[in-house]
């Protein structure tokens, strides 16, 4: 909620922050500094709906690269700062409630029977591959004991392939935390404590998904490939705890342990029905999945100051994360069916189980020196840092077979009833799982990333008005992805890879000139390079399933990082405490940049990832923040609005181009950079009246429509459309300690869309309306 109110930023999915319009490839998230690894394996960015408000204290956005940031970012880095030392004994406990017409208190609510510990974010095993398919699954009518393994491993399943409709409860928060600090041994200790649960229901029932095919310039239309009606429920649990405690030694010397934990878990139901384009069948998918996350970090931390060195400083940390993301038996049904004619499977049903963990080791380090120029306060900057990541993501995957004739009467459960699968050769009409170990290795792999960098940096007063600061920051990095083909040939691969091998070089300047035109009035010209590396995922050769999408994706192994050129200029003009106008302008132009496009070598939609021709953005941004106090009717008013316009531009690969022609012939040659929005609005409103204890906010944001998906044989591309966002919220405090709060969110109920474009005329690709959501808590607060 917070960052919705910075300029230039946006939010999606409610998660993943976007900034100046580019993807979450261009932008990082850390926590008190350090990279965490993010929890979605095709992101970049961290998914921030794991961290709640109550374990934060505050949120830095940098937009200009400086040499002691890290130099893998170019939108924007998002630091986000726990809470560290309290000055005084603070308590806060808050609950809250949630209704939203569509997903709360809805008795049709899509579901399936999943553990007993969902509720707490995690699967108790029910979800688990039976221990005797871990086994080689023998193939069927090998004789009378093969097949009556292969019966006892397919029994063994769960059984549930079908959707239920429940009855969905409130969505439902709630939040403590307690800090303070004490006298221990003449030093002083100081701990803060942060616990909160959510629970969140999602539904939609007015879905669509859709896919088109274009068969030439001619047609005024795009022809229908497949076309569906679309409804998912989402039960989504996180939970969060937080302890830090920092000791301060002396007046020079601090201290300091952190320790989080976030754990959540969403179990989604998604059902489809809809129909080729003849309508002459009827077309079912039902998917049943649920997905854990966890992330754990420890950090250690310090700083010190030698006052016999000239106040020479040092700060530091070391951290340590972990997280992972399982999938345990994700599940998928199809099957079609003429009209009141057979109903019958029409792919084998799939069931897949995968896990990944990454561990990541962020060691910093970094000195400052304050430096005297002819009477001016300046500093010298230098400092190291040692980045890696290890990842490991396992697929296990098997597939229902059916032998003969097999009774389907619309009833998936039904279908995998006990008495179905096979049990000896004397019975043919059967079905049986099967398990193809080596496509299990292809699609499992290990890898890893490792960073080294170091920079040293000047902010010298140049004059009274004029400042420089400027360095550089060198960086050797390698990455590394290996499937399980071979586990003996990995092994050695393994062995033999060293840091830097393969790998790159880069040196990161960086130069700002800040131009004080007045007291309160700033004039900014800087230049920077910096870089994106591609994810994992995008540079392992494996395909998975994305079910919301409903397409595969692949990576590409011979993807190469990124290099950008950043130019900025900005004029800033604070006029009062807290209020600010100000107009930036920004220029980036992108070697090798990486984009995610459907892959023109197959029939189906396929996703992968490579890099294009060079491209350029450019774009300004304007702020203004201003109380209304000027006018005396308005004086507990605030108002801050900003607005981001950017343009970009790239030439489409010239074999592409004259592929997409082929059906196309007005294919553009050109077009704007995957996943950039061509402009952003972001406003608020704010009333706080202490004296009354009342305070309201109406807050609006909006982005341009941007591309999601690179298409094949002329198809238009997918563009994501705007999505505005209306939200208010008021409290009131009814006592010294006691405070109520009501909000909704999204009062306008905007429409979710993904679409195609041709000729005029709008085609859904993705579409629902997620609702309003209506909000009340209760917080009781000591400080």
């Amino acid at each position: 909620g917070a960052l919705k109110r910075v300029t230039g930023i946006s939010v999606e999915s409610g998660k993943y922050i976007y900034i100046r319009g580019l993807s979450d490839r261009y932008s990082k998230t850390t926590l008190n500094g350090a990279e965490i690894p993010g929890l979605d394996p095709d992101k970049n960015s961290v998914q921030m709906d794991l961290f709640p408000a109550n374990l934060i204290e505050s949120m830095v956005v940098h937009k200009t690269f400086s040499p002691d940031l890290p130099g893998d970012f170019t939108g924007g880095i998002v630091d986000i700062v726990t809470r560290d030392f309290p000055v005084r004994f603070t308590l806060q406990f808050s609950a809250s409630l949630g209704f939203n017409p569509n997903a709360n208190l809805n008795k049709n609510f899509l579901s399936y029977k999943g553990g007993k510990t969902d509720w707490l974010g995690f699967d108790d095993g029910t979800r688990d591959f039976p221990s005797i398919a871990g086994q080689i699954v023998p193939k069927p009518y090998y004789g009378k004991e093969s097949d009556q393994l292969l019966g006892d491993v397919s029994r063994a399943f769960n059984q549930t392939y079908d959707l239920d409709s429940t009855r969905s409860f409130l969505n439902q928060g709630y939040s403590f935390s307690i800090g303070n600090q004490h006298e221990v041994a003449s030093r002083i200790l100081g701990y803060n404590l942060a616990l909160s649960y959510a629970k969140d229901y999602d539904y939609y029932d007015d879905g669509q998904k859709n896919f088109y095919e274009i068969l030439g310039t001619e047609n005024n239309e795009l022809n229908p490939k497949k076309l569906t009606k679309d409804a998912l429920g989402d039960e989504k649990v996180v939970w969060s705890a937080m302890f830090n405690s920092s000791l301060k030694l002396n007046n020079y010397n601090k201290l300091g342990f952190r320790f989080m934990r976030n754990q959540g878990g969403q179990s989604s139901s998604r059902y489809n029905i809809g129909s080729e384009p003849d309508e002459s069948k009827l077309l079912e998918e039902r998917t049943l999945g649920y997905q854990e996350r966890s992330l754990t970090s420890f950090q250690v931390n310090g700083r010190n100051v030698f006052p016999n060195r000239n106040n020479l400083s040092v700060d530091w940390f070391s951290s340590y994360t972990v997280s992972t993301q399982s999938e345990p038996d994700f599940r998928l049904f199809f099957n079609d069916f003429e009209p009141n004619l057979e109903i019958r499977p029409n792919k084998e049903p799939k069931r897949e189980s995968r896990y990944m963990e990454e561990n990541n080791w962020d060691t910093k380090v970094n000195f400052t020196l304050p430096l005297m120029m002819q009477g001016r306060n300046g500093r010298f900057r230098f400092g190291g840092s040692y980045v890696t990541k290890d990842r490991v993501s396992e697929a296990n995957m098997y597939s229902l077979y059916r032998q003969g004739n097999v009774p389907y009467t619309g009833d998936p459960d039904a279908y995998v009833s006990p008495e179905h699968f096979i049990d000896s050769l004397d019975n043919w009409n059967v079905l049986y799982y099967l398990n193809d170990k080596l496509t299990n290795q292809v699609n499992s792999y290990v890898a890893n990333q490792e960073v080294l960098g170091s920079y040293a940096m000047f902010d010298l007063p140049l004059l009274d008005n004029l400042r420089l600061v400027a360095g550089l920051r060198y960086e050797i990095s390698s990455q590394f992805v290996e499937n399980y083909v071979d586990t003996i040939e990995f092994a050695t691969q393994k062995n033999k890879y060293q840091m830097g091998d393969a790998g790159y070089k880069d040196f990161l300047p960086s130069a700002n000139i800040i131009y004080a035109i007045m007291d309160n009035m700033n004039l900014r010209v800087s230049y920077s390079q910096t870089l994106a590396r591609p994810v994992f995922r995008e540079l392992a050769p494996y395909a998975s399933w994305d079910f919301k999408g409903g397409y595969r994706k692949i990576g590409n192994p011979d993807l190469k990082r990124t290099t950008i050129d950043n130019y900025d200029l900005r004029w800033e003009y604070f006029f009062a405490p807290g209020e600010v106008i100000s107009v930036s302008g920004f220029y980036k132009m992108f070697t090798d940049p990486i984009e995610q496009r459907d892959s023109p070598i197959t029939n189906n939609p396929e996703i992968t990832y490579q890099n294009i021709p060079d491209s350029k953005l450019y774009g300004v941004e304007s702020e203004l923040r201003k109380s209304l106090g000027f006018i005396p009717a308005l004086e507990n008013l605030n108002l801050g609005l900003n607005f981001t316009y950017v343009y970009s531009e790239m030439e489409e690969d010239s074999l592409f181009l004259a592929s997409a022609r082929k059906t196309n012939t007005d294919y553009p040659a050109t077009r704007e950079m995957y996943g950039q929005s061509p402009w952003i609005v972001n406003s608020f409103l704010g009333y706080q009246n202490d004296s009354a204890g009342l305070q309201a906010n109406l807050v609006f944001n909006v982005a341009g429509p941007k591309i999601i998906l690179i298409t094949k044989g002329g198809l238009p591309n997918v563009y994501e459309q705007s999505y505005p966002m209306l939200d208010f919220n008021v409290s009131k405090s009814i006592s010294d300690n006691w405070s109520v709060k009501f909000s909704v969110k999204n009062i306008l109920n905007s429409e979710f869309r993904q679409t195609y474009s041709y000729k005029g005329q709008e085609y859904y690709f993705l579409g629902h309306f997620p609702g309003r959501e209506y909000g009340f808590s209760l917080t009781y607060r000591i400080n």
